[in-house]
């Protein structure tokens, strides 16, 4: 409790000294002192000035806002553009790596098939594939490789 001579020991003292004087003194920490004190200024303001008062922090807060407003649709919009970049990107990566991936196939591919017709030249006569034979899967023009091996073997 407040001694003689006003000084405070806990947060209790604190506001029973700043009820008694209207101030805070260096040091007091007392939970919501500080907020207190903002209101009794503004309870203190003649009617003029705390209309004026009460304005500037309407102004401060709308202006709070609208710049939290501009932030966020800012930040949106930049989102939505990195996304938009990022996406173009990653499919121009994609593309190169396709096509890298394509040219390799199409080379292996085309081996295969060079083999094949390498072969059929070699046989007298050649062994026939179906219409479209070119198409076929790796997997099927390396078995029909291994066919014609083995007969040009036999002609041997």
């Amino acid at each position: 409790m407040l001694l003689g001579n006003d000084l405070a020991k806990d947060p209790l003292d604190e506001w029973i000294y700043f009820l008694k004087n209207e101030e805070i003194q260096d040091g007091f920490q007392a939970k919501g002192l500080k907020k207190a004190k903002e209101a009794l200024n503004v309870m203190k303001l003649s009617e003029s000035e705390r209309k004026a008062y009460e304005y500037y922090i309407d102004q401060l807060s709308r202006e709070r806002s609208r710049v939290a407003s501009s932030y966020d649709s800012g930040h949106s919009d930049g989102r939505q553009e990195g996304f938009v970049e990022g996406e173009q990107s990653g499919l121009e990566k994609g593309e190169k790596i396709g096509i890298e991936k394509g040219e390799k196939i199409g080379i292996e591919k085309g081996k295969l098939i060079g083999q094949i017709q390498l072969l059929q030249d070699m046989l007298p006569e050649p062994m026939s594939f179906p219409k479209g034979w070119e198409d076929q899967d790796e997997a099927q023009l390396a078995t029909w490789i291994t066919d014609l091996k083995e007969r040009l073997s036999l002609v041997r």
